[in-house]
This record gives structure tokens, sequence and C-alpha cells, in this order.
């Protein structure tokens, strides 16, 4: 086989209800998902393996999915509330503001009840301010730069416009004195 030539795809296994339960359980030890986000990572395996076995049944293979996905939100593998909670305290962690925030669960095929109910609970009760100076530290911008702060208040205000900060909050950040926090 020379270089320019590619080995044969391997043919998708055929779907059957025990493979997407096995399949399921599989990605769930590996990924936290959402529900929604989980439906779609499946329906692509029911897909690709359509267009192996174009005699297979679609809509019998959705019907064993939703079969799956019951189960699985019944036994607890799949819990919107417990991934947005988790999801939330992460990006909230990494100084992520609270609309990108909702922006990226929404993505996430999460309802408004669950982004809801994530930011309500007591231990994602973070301050957009202590988000943005984490935002900050993280980056290296603001008070946190090595090289002459001043020099770069416009740019570093502009990062933190496009982290989703607002303007006052971003002008805490700028004139932050870091010598208290330590």
């Amino acid at each position: 086989m020379t270089e320019k030539q590619s080995k044969p795809q391997k043919k998708q296994k055929r779907i059957t209800p025990d493979y997407l339960r096995n399949a399921g359980l599989y990605y769930l030890q590996r990924f936290a998902a959402s529900e929604a986000n989980f439906r779609r990572v499946m329906e692509r395996k029911i897909l690709k393996s359509a267009h192996d076995h174009p005699d297979q049944d679609l809509s019998e293979c959705r019907a064993w999915l939703e079969d799956v996905v019951v189960a699985f939100r019944r036994l607890g593998y799949l819990q919107d509330h417990a991934y947005a909670l988790g999801f939330t305290r992460s990006l909230r962690q990494k100084g992520w503001p609270r609309a990108r925030i909702i922006n990226r669960l929404r993505q996430q095929g999460l309802d408004d009840e669950a982004i809801t109910k994530a930011f309500e609970d007591p231990e994602n009760d973070v301050r957009d301010c202590d988000q943005a100076l984490a935002y900050a530290r993280r980056k290296k911008i603001g008070p946190y730069r090595a090289a002459h702060p001043a020099d770069f208040y416009q740019k570093d205000l502009a990062a933190l416009a496009r982290a989703g900060f607002s303007y006052e909050i971003a002008q805490y950040v700028l004139n932050h004195d870091i010598t208290h926090d330590l």
C-alpha cells in the first residue's frame, strides 16, 4: 500500500438494543453528558450504521435509543440538573462570565429550568468580580501581567469585554491591586 492510498474504512456495527445500551454506557463512562448531547452522539452512531447497513430500519433504531435514554434517566446516568451544576461550577472556576456559561449550557441542550437551578445552587455562588479576577489570572492580563500592565490597559479591557464581562467589572479588575490578595 502506498502512502497516498488509505486503509479501507471499517464497516460500522449493526445497531441492536444491546449494542446501543453498551455503547451508551461506554460513552457515559468516559464523558459527562446532558440528555440532549447523549442523544446527538448516539444518533450519529445510528446514522453511521444505517449508512453501512441500508436495510436497517432507522425508526426502529430511534425507538431503541428512546428506550435506552429512558432507562439511563431512571438509573440516574443522565441527570441534566447534576450535569448543569457541575459544568457551571467548572466554568465559573475558570472565570467564565454568567452570560457565556448560559450560552454554553444551551449549546449542550439544557433547558432553562436546569440552567436556572444550576445558578441558584449555593455552591455556585461566585461573584462576577471574582470570576473576572480568575479569568485575568488565568490569561495573565491586567494586574497579573508581568510587564507594565498600564501599557496594555486598552488591550486587556478589550479582552475582558470579549470574554463577556461588563465595563465596570473589567475596570475593577484592571485597577485591582493584587498585593492585597497575597
